[in-house]
């Protein structure tokens, strides 16, 4: 029997971790731990608490998707003297480049966020509007709503909501922006119109705004108040478990990998995330039967992830998180997008909101150039730079999916 070691249970059994991670439903196919470390290592240069916010974040968000079935995925970013930060890095940046290198669109996008950057910066934090960017549809059958919501501690989330609408059509882009309270005048007529002019929502209850405008893309009620009970549950019931889970991922950034010590901790994580997950799911099936984190609360909660191991459901043969680096988007579905996968689109020159949108979307973002991929139509290289799959694949040093 092995003593006790930080947070780690004196019976846990590695070699049933070991097994349940080459499941291809185990959820480490599809949240990795080695990813966050690399972000951890990324993003070295900011304080420590804001590491933590971007962690908490990335599991909440995690657990959001793949437990909740929560209708819209979410950015957090920091607001910092010169604007949105995230991670350490000025998103501003993003879209200067991104417009240098684009067409009427780009250059839109870019003048928008800077409205939304300037009303953010000027307003002090109790009388922060909530701002609403429409984006009508480019490629496909669908348009994206932008909804950057003011956090406490100067801390700002975004939520990306899609809505249905013909491409070359503007009508259900007007009629949301009708059902917020704001009637766009007749010269509202491109979708560079709506790009450069973000909608600001007055101060009131975030909740009531985010309910109005989740209502506004035709998501019901009851999906709706389903999606923010369990949010606010995951907030409730495990917060002193994520806390324990992203103390750890910190440490593991100051060992040395490759050792002892470093496997040791990862396998804590791995356990301490396997526990959040399963009681992810009884908040979400209403089975409650857990405590805050404890140590003595340890050794039976990982009793109950070995008798009731925490599965992703529908996920496919070729996970995102396992091969994103070294295969071309759209060999599977992407639906979930890490701290990583963020750090990576910025220091690519890419904006997040065009990021996050085209990984919803029906094209993806090459792992080369960062430039979208139409997905589903068999391509086998990127149109833009030319890599194939197998040519990166190379270059990484990983291996295609089959």
């Amino acid at each position: 029997m092995r003593q006790e070691t930080g947070y780690y249970p004196r019976e846990i059994d590695t070699s049933w971790l070991a097994r349940y991670e080459g499941r291809p439903d185990s959820i480490f196919k599809y949240y990795s731990i080695e990813n966050e470390v690399q972000f951890l290592k990324q993003a070295e240069k900011i304080p420590d608490e804001e590491k933590v916010y971007y962690l908490e974040e990335n599991v909440k968000r995690f657990l959001g998707e793949f437990v909740g079935k929560v209708p819209y995925t979410t950015i957090p970013y920091s607001l910092k003297p010169d604007g949105f930060d995230y991670a350490g890095m000025h998103m501003m940046d993003s879209y200067t480049k991104a417009a240098s290198l684009g067409n009427d669109r780009e250059k839109a996008e870019t003048e928008g966020f800077g409205k939304i950057e300037e009303v953010f910066k000027r307003t002090y934090w109790d009388k922060q509007p909530t701002a609403v960017w429409i984006s009508p549809p480019k490629d496909a059958d669908y348009g994206f709503m932008f909804v950057l919501a003011p956090q406490q501690n100067g801390k700002v989330k975004e939520y990306i909501l899609r809505y249905d609408e013909k491409r070359g059509s503007l009508r259900k882009s007007q009629q949301i922006a009708q059902d917020i309270g704001v009637l766009p005048p007749l010269e509202f007529n491109t979708a560079e119109t709506f790009l450069r002019t973000p909608l600001f929502i007055s101060p009131s209850q975030p909740e009531d705004s985010l309910r109005l405008l989740l209502k506004s893309v035709g998501i019901d009620q009851h999906k709706i108040q389903q999606s923010m009970m369990f949010e606010k549950e995951i907030e409730v019931y495990l917060t002193s478990w994520i806390s324990v889970y992203t103390s750890l991922m910190l440490t593991l950034t100051r060992i040395p990998p490759n050792t002892f010590d470093y496997l040791d901790k990862t396998r804590q994580a791995e356990a301490i995330l396997l526990i959040i997950y399963l009681y992810a799911q009884k908040i979400k099936t209403k089975t409650y039967s857990f405590s805050p984190f404890s140590n003595e609360h340890m050794q039976y909660a990982y009793q109950q992830i070995q008798q009731n191991s925490p599965l992703v459901e529908g996920g496919g043969s070729c996970p995102v998180v396992e091969n994103h680096n070294h295969t071309l988007p759209g060999d599977v579905k992407e639906t979930y997008i890490s701290n990583t996968d963020l750090i990576n689109a910025i220091l690519k020159g890419t904006p997040l909101e065009k990021y996050a949108s085209e990984e919803k979307s029906n094209s993806f973002p090459c792992p080369k150039c960062g430039r979208p991929i139409p997905s589903g139509e068999g391509r086998t290289s990127c149109p833009h730079c030319g890599v194939t799959k197998e040519q990166y694949a190379r270059e990484v040093g990983g291996q295609t999916c089959a």
